[in-house]
């Protein structure tokens, strides 16, 4: 399915680490969005797990400096 193939493009190595029910998801709910609009969806989907990625990150490293 297009749809899919647009989201396993747009979210490039972190599609990984998305539980595929979660893509169907995506998938089902996105049958009007524009193949644009689909796009930067992912774009904003990647940085919110990145800035969670570094929010983890952050915390780990203050624990070890206590």
């Amino acid at each position: 399915e297009q749809r899919l193939m647009l989201i396993k493009r747009g979210m490039g190595k972190r599609y990984e680490e998305i539980d595929n029910g979660i893509i169907q998801l995506i998938v089902d709910g996105t049958e009007q969005m524009s193949a644009a609009d689909l796009c930067k969806m992912c774009e904003h989907i990647k940085r919110r797990m990145e800035n969670k990625k570094n929010k983890i990150k952050s915390k780990k490293i203050k624990m070890l400096k206590i």
